[in-house]
């Protein structure tokens, strides 16, 4: 009996030892670095492949957002990557037309050179030269950079001794001990050895999930960012009251197979007309739409304000709008309907409008009654200029170029009633463009359907009067045959308002915030603040301006 005991917990202790190498034999992170020369901020993420293919589905990367004007070589430190097959670099949150000079790529502190720049495969900008350096002009927001050559290196590796040794006797003697439970159990209430084996199996199958957890930061599959793990005791010593909560998050975004689990759900669901996931409801005619408590809310007119939080809201929006009074400005609140209440005919019937009133029109009325600020929330006319071109994207949350004309015709004919001399940008000519927006790549790869919608847009030049600031996600913009300035404080809906507005004013700033800053809004004629629909709730966490 003691023989079997002694083998069985040796063969216990070397499963225990493989599932746990990662513990003892380590892979220290993987050493990058990229020396590049530009003017901008932007983001710059190093991508390891696992698979010698060009797909980079199974990928290590780290990102990091750099003030190129301060520092040119950038190092890179990527996590949990045995043998990486592939490399590519991506610089993104980038305006076009940038040039951008790639100097020195290297691997494992310099182990490893990959300076053939004739080789590497770019997208997303112009190749400029490629002797002796890669000098890029970009021609579109995101450039990626491709070496298409396996590397031929590997991650340095660490063997833990002491922690090998800890596992290794810990688990010979807790898999010892549990055989003599196992065998007592079996004497002492006459179990059988498979009864005790099926419960042994069933309890080590609760493990599995946690046994290898992603440690990734976005998920390429779901195009998000995963969840980050938020300790019980937060770094001011103080409580985390809502670790129950994290903890499931973190461990729903990055259990083991959880991506695989995934996909056969999304199998199953390619059967059914309509599906909904965790980001997307699939509607009518390849009409896709944005999932979520806000998003929901929003289109069903379910939840509505109450008079507490309509007062909050208007006492922000009054306290700007009594600053630009005094001070020789205007104040726009211009409110961007969410895409499901211009194309409600396209929605999954599954989801029911409870009444007709919704919260925007509740928010309009109080505003109207109790202020004279001036609102816009140009929805009849979106719902009246609906044609065969669609003025929002099928597989976007966001209305076009074509939509967001009409947005901005509405708010520059009120602002026009303030400024009799400013000129409304007309457009001269159009094109066609095919789009697979934000909706598209959130849903899962089984789901996604390619709009071949062909929109005809209008063609607006206006790229070469803006540039990024500081903070990537904003912008300033110059233009010296207009007068006037402004700012708007906004969310992603402005990027179509931009090439109008850009056009229309002298200096125009758009700050992707929604409270706004009094010091900031000083040398502005014009201050706008828009927001999409579907976030207005999110005015109640703003005070005051400053």
């Amino acid at each position: 009996m003691l023989k079997k005991r002694t083998i069985i917990s040796i063969i216990i202790t070397i499963i225990i030892l493989a599932i746990s190498n990662k513990y003892w034999f380590i892979f220290k992170p993987f050493n990058a670095g990229v020396n590049i020369e530009g003017k901008e901020s932007c983001n710059i993420e190093v991508q390891l492949n696992r698979k010698n293919n060009d797909e980079f589905r199974k990928i290590k990367q780290e990102r990091k957002d750099v003030n190129l004007s301060e520092k040119n070589n950038i190092s890179f430190h990527i996590k949990r990557i045995k043998y990486p097959k592939r490399i590519r670099i991506i610089i993104s949150d980038i305006l076009e037309n940038e040039v951008y000079t790639i100097k020195d790529v290297s691997l494992k502190n310099d182990k490893l050179k990959l300076n053939n720049f004739e080789k590497y495969i770019v997208t997303g900008a112009d190749v400029i030269s490629n002797k002796g350096e890669l000098k890029l002009k970009s021609t579109s927001n995101k450039i990626t950079i491709a070496y298409p050559d396996k590397l031929n290196i590997r991650t340095s590796i660490k063997f833990d001794f002491k922690v090998f040794i800890i596992i290794l006797v810990l688990t010979y003697l807790l898999s010892y001990k549990l055989s003599s439970y196992a065998a007592d159990f079996s004497t002492i209430n006459k179990k059988s050895r498979i009864e005790i084996i099926f419960l042994s199996i069933f309890f080590i199958f609760l493990f599995i999930p946690m046994s290898n957890i992603n440690q990734a930061e976005i998920s390429q599959k779901e195009n998000r960012t995963l969840a980050v793990f938020k300790p019980l005791i937060l770094e001011d010593n103080e409580i985390n009251f809502n670790f129950g909560k994290d903890f499931e998050e973190w461990f729903g975004d990055r259990f083991y197979l959880r991506e695989k689990l995934i996909s056969s759900y999304d199998k199953k669901l390619i059967l059914q007309k309509n599906w909904t996931t965790k980001n997307v409801i699939k509607g009518k005619d390849g009409w896709l739409f944005l999932n979520g408590a806000e998003s929901i809310n929003s289109y069903t007119n379910k939840i509505m304000f109450t008079e507490d939080e309509l007062k909050e809201i208007i006492a922000y929006l009054k306290n700007i709008d009594d600053y630009c009074n005094k001070n020789n400005k205007k104040f726009y609140f211009i409110i961007a309907p969410d895409k499901s209440k211009i194309y409600g005919e396209f929605y999954t019937d599954s989801i029911k409008q409870v009444q007709e009133h919704s919260r925007v029109e509740q928010l309009i009325e109080y505003i109207n009654q109790h202020s004279k600020i001036k609102v816009i929330y140009p929805k009849n006319k979106l719902i009246s200029a609906k044609g065969k071109i669609p003025l929002y994207y099928k597989t976007d949350t966001h209305w076009n170029l074509l939509g967001s004309y009409t947005g901005y015709q509405e708010l520059m004919n009120i602002v026009k009633k303030d400024y009799s001399n400013i000129s409304i940008y007309k457009i001269a000519k159009y094109k066609d463009e095919n789009n697979n927006g934000d909706l598209y790549n959130m849903a899962p790869k089984l789901l996604r359907k390619e709009d071949k919608t062909i929109y005809k847009l209008p063609d607006v030049e206006y790229k070469n009067l803006c540039s990024a600031i500081k903070d990537k996600d904003d912008v300033v913009c110059y233009n010296k045959n207009a007068n006037l300035s402004l700012v708007m404080y906004r969310d992603s809906f402005s990027n179509a308002l931009i090439p109008y507005i850009s056009n229309t004013f002298k200096h125009s700033k758009y700050i992707w915030q929604y409270k706004i800053s009094k010091n900031t809004i000083k040398n502005a004629d014009v201050v706008v603040l828009e927001v999409v629909e579907r976030f207005l709730p999110l005015l109640l966490e703003n005070k005051s301006g400053d």
